[in-house]
């Protein structure tokens, strides 16, 4: 893996993401941004939070981030494992962390206390989901900069692995 080109983390919304937001000029700000961010920084890899399973889920049949990419001639990997995959990887989701703390609910109507109880004992499972993030981001031999995309919680902790493996990293966050 190459270390000679720069790293970039912009944190997304993920109901932009999803497109769970009703709001479509907030869709199309989103696409307009994606777009020059690719640009301005020169990206040649965009590699996101999302995964094959999540596109079925909220019926896509793909992300405005892989749309940008292939219309600008830029390589995409979708970097989330799914289900099967972060169960053999001991990645836990936060619902069953909440259900083991007694806390689940369906409607996700938590307390600020809850969540930031979710949080705490799924940081590390996080930790382990990033990590595998970094090996599908780079399993094909990535030259030039790469876009990472994810959602705000992951960045600061992306940040420091991509510090460690000898990236110049910068965290942008242009596209709100």
């Amino acid at each position: 893996m190459s270390k000679q080109f720069p790293a970039y983390i912009l944190d997304i919304s993920h109901d932009v993401q999803t497109h769970e937001t009703e709001d479509q000029q907030t869709m199309i700000e989103y696409r307009k941004c994606l777009k020059a961010t690719c640009k301005k920084y020169r990206i040649k890899h965009v590699a996101e939070e999302f995964s094959v399973m999540a596109l079925l889920k909220y019926g896509l049949q793909s992300t405005d981030a892989q749309n940008v990419a292939s219309e600008s001639g830029i390589e995409h990997v979708l970097m989330d494992p799914d289900l099967n995959e972060r169960k053999s990887l001991g990645i836990k989701l936060r619902e069953e962390v909440a259900r083991e703390l007694g806390i689940y609910k369906d409607d996700e109507s938590y307390t600020e206390d809850e969540k930031n109880s979710i949080n705490q004992a799924s940081a590390k499972f996080d930790r382990l989901r990033e990590e595998e993030w970094l090996s599908r981001a780079f399993a094909e031999e990535s030259i030039g900069p790469i876009l990472f995309l994810c959602g705000y919680q992951h960045v600061e902790h992306l940040l420091k692995l991509l510090k460690e493996k000898g990236f110049m990293v910068e965290h942008i966050s242009a596209c709100k």
